[in-house]
């Protein structure tokens, strides 16, 4: 016979036994578990086509593996063979049956490394959102960079940008032995400096901004983005930049952004709304959304792109926290409060892998990937592709690389 304090062992251990294996079974207890790209299936997570494990942390569902998705090495997304580009987001429009893409453009041969100088808006259309492209127009002169544009359900084309004001024709850098320029020196100074101290003679690599046109080939109507709350953060209330909008159900809007590089460099991320594109917007995250995080530096991410889901908000971002680190993912519940896909350390880990497998079955691992944007599809409003801005090594031309998510 054994004793009760035998028994009373025994039980004991079992029990142990049987929570440790539940700790080893069950994966979730709700869906933002799964890093709100899948579903919590009996302590699993059945993530969402296009996401799967993250070879970097244990949080389900937050790595975009493109699995079986090969690229075609004739339509890679937007590869001007005569100008370089950074980064670009094709969107549908009814009416022609087109695609439409709006790129940050370099004047004068030269590439993404003389973007302050030589940025500028270029408009290309396709049958496709990979093309092929045919070029259409200059949407806004040097200078204007980062564009994200969205169409909205009013039926009004919204342009995100930042920049506007114009640099003179001496100080457009020359990577070229053209001697023609183009586009053409646009006329007047353009834009004033914004109210966060962006512009001539202050920071010329911030100052977010935005257009409205009634068609894709404009003509915009270029306007300066109000903030109603500017001075209440204390990290946010200069050096705006990198838009990244979004249209809710609603018509209102929702935008993640890039900001406070006068406060020592930093280099961080915020959210604001409004409630139409034409009002004034408010930051609702007077703090960095990432609280806690541990880098090597100031720097903590740029070049945001933001989406909604019926389970929550979503954001990929160009990580700077820590090297080896290019990429990011971030969800929220409400746009608000953040959580992003972390290792043990507390870092950032990466959302996506640099490596591409091309269509012929060969690979290639880009050195430069940055400025993520999702690309969505026009039936459903939900991400199918994300394009990145991409380099292949020191001398080669920038452009615009799209892959499909599933």
């Amino acid at each position: 016979s054994y004793s009760f304090c035998t028994l009373l062992t025994h039980y004991i251990q079992t029990m142990l036994s049987a929570a440790l294996l539940t700790a080893v079974v069950v994966g979730c207890y709700t869906d933002e578990d799964c890093a709100l790209n899948g579903y919590c299936h009996s302590g699993e997570c059945i993530c969402d086509d296009g996401w799967g494990p993250n070879p970097d942390t244990d949080l389900p569902c937050s790595y975009l593996g493109f699995d079986g998705m090969k690229v075609d090495r004739q339509l890679p997304g937007y590869k001007n063979e005569t100008a370089a580009t950074w980064g670009s987001r094709p969107v549908y429009w009814p009416q022609d049956k087109q695609w439409h893409v709006f790129t940050a453009m370099f004047a004068e041969g030269c590439s993404v490394g003389s973007w302050k100088t030589n940025s500028f808006i270029f408009h290309a259309t396709g049958p496709s959102p990979v093309g092929p492209w045919t070029g259409s127009d200059v949407s806004v002169d040097i200078f204007a960079h980062n564009p994200q544009v969205l169409l909205h359900p009013d039926g009004t084309w919204l342009m995100y940008f930042i920049g506007g004001w114009h640099i003179p024709q001496s100080q457009v850098q020359n990577c070229s032995n053209n001697t023609v320029q183009w586009p053409p020196q646009p006329e007047g100074p353009g834009m004033n400096n914004t109210a966060d101290g962006c512009g001539p003679g202050e920071n010329t690599g911030c100052g977010i901004r935005y257009a409205t046109a009634a068609s894709p080939y404009g003509p915009w109507d270029l306007k300066d983005l109000v903030v109603t709350n500017n001075n209440q953060s204390s990290v946010f209330d200069c050096a705006k930049t990198n838009p990244a909008p979004y249209i809710l159900s609603n018509g209102s809007l929702i935008m993640a952004f890039n900001g406070g590089f006068c406060h020592h460099n930093t280099e961080t991320l915020g959210i604001m709304t409004a409630p139409h594109y034409n009002s004034p917007w408010t930051i609702v995250t007077l703090n960095p959304i990432a609280p806690g995080t541990v880098c090597s530096g100031s720097q903590f991410g740029e070049d945001p792109t933001l989406w909604q889901t019926p389970r929550g908000f979503h954001l990929l971002a160009h990580a700077m926290c820590n090297p080896g680190v290019y990429s990011m993912y971030g969800y929220s519940l409400d746009g608000i409060t953040w959580k992003f896909a972390r290792d043990a350390a507390n870092h950032p880990v990466n959302a996506y892998p640099l490596t591409v497998t091309w269509t012929d079955n060969t690979t290639t691992k880009f050195p430069q990937m940055e400025r993520p944007i999702v690309v969505f599809d026009p039936t459903t409003n939900l991400p199918f592709m994300l394009a990145n801005g991409v380099s292949e090594g020191s001398g080669s031309m920038s452009w615009g690389l799209y892959r499909k998510l599933f």
